[in-house]
């Protein structure tokens, strides 16, 4: 079940959503406690981002960590990395082992030796 909302001020509108899923009765989405808390979520970012500015735009440097900013990462580029799609050379990179693949100032470190990690 996703739930969405639009609010808007003047000539500027935005929206909101919340999603639930699970493994579950349909009946349980509808209990009242249930979509009252994914309205009042939907509705709360939604005003959220009608408040929102502009992100300043430009070249920055960054860090990505692990957690989410790798899987955001790993699903950018990961899958293409990956042994079984390189050895069909179904992948946009098979062949280029040791070979830049990305701009001058990008670094991927992936430690496959590290024990009881994910890739490991």
């Amino acid at each position: 079940i996703n739930v969405s909302v639009v609010v808007g001020n003047g000539d500027r509108q935005e929206s909101g959503s919340y999603g639930m899923g699970g493994r579950k009765g349909f009946g349980e989405f509808l209990v009242e406690e249930s979509w009252k808390h994914a309205a009042k979520e939907a509705l709360r970012q939604a005003l959220v981002n009608l408040e929102a500015i502009p992100a300043p735009a430009g070249t920055f440097d960054i860090v990505l960590s692990s957690g989410w900013p790798g899987v955001m990462l790993h699903e950018a580029v990961g899958h293409g990395l990956e042994g079984d799609f390189n050895r069909k050379k179904t992948s946009a990179f098979a062949g280029l082992m040791g070979q830049q693949v990305a701009a001058k100032g990008v670094t991927v470190v992936d430690d496959g030796t590290m024990a009881e990690r994910r890739g490991s």
